[in-house]
């Protein structure tokens, strides 16, 4: 093996500089730090597709001792396309599967004193089995509880191009009256926002 001592190496006028060929392996010592102030690209990939999406108004007349779907009306961002703000729902776009990160937050609120239990899923094409989820109940029977309650659900999922992932709300009041769902256009309250692992 011989050692070739240059201080730069440029190609040709515009054209590409090539290091090794298919099947070659560049091998890179260890304590040697690659200094990047250009464009770098192939390495190891982005984590896209991503989305953001919040509520913007109020979701009213939610079911006591009931799933309910939340309304993410509002794309923060959608990079890939992926998020549909029509339907609800993020959906892997063709030649996008993998694992993905998801978290989602709602502020569940009772008409009154005496919430019950809240909480709050994630489902794959409609199954709560494949997806993720937190419940849990604030009445124990004595006295008067919250108004309200911020439920979050955040993990990862391993997703095929064309799965949907949902989001919804468990809501039950002591006397069944009906709940709302926090929305605001000035403030991300109730959010679910998401990104593919790079592999």
């Amino acid at each position: 093996m011989s050692k070739l001592f240059v201080d730069q190496v440029d190609p040709k006028t515009a054209t590409t500089l090539t290091l090794g060929t298919s099947g070659d392996t560049i091998n890179i010592p260890s304590g040697v730090t690659i200094a990047n102030a250009g464009t770098a690209t192939g390495f190891g990939g982005t984590n896209t597709p991503c989305f953001g999406a919040k509520a913007t108004s109020n979701q009213t007349g939610i079911t006591s001792g009931a799933w309910t779907k939340i309304q993410f009306d509002t794309a923060i961002y959608n990079v890939g396309s992926g998020y549909d703000t029509t339907n609800d729902k993020f959906v892997v776009p063709a030649g996008e599967g993998g694992k993905y990160f998801f978290t989602a937050n709602a502020k569940i609120n009772a008409g009154s004193y005496n919430l019950m239990g809240t909480g709050i899923r994630f489902t794959v094409g409609g199954s709560a089995a494949a997806g993720l989820n937190e419940i849990n109940f604030l009445y124990n029977g004595s006295g008067a509880t919250a108004y309200s309650e911020g439920k979050n659900c955040n993990g990862f999922l391993n997703l095929s191009a064309g799965n949907e992932v949902e989001v919804y709300a468990y809501y039950q009041h002591t006397a069944g009256t009906a709940g709302t769902i926090t929305g605001v256009t000035t403030e991300i309250d109730t959010f679910f926002f998401g990104y593919k692992l790079v592999e």
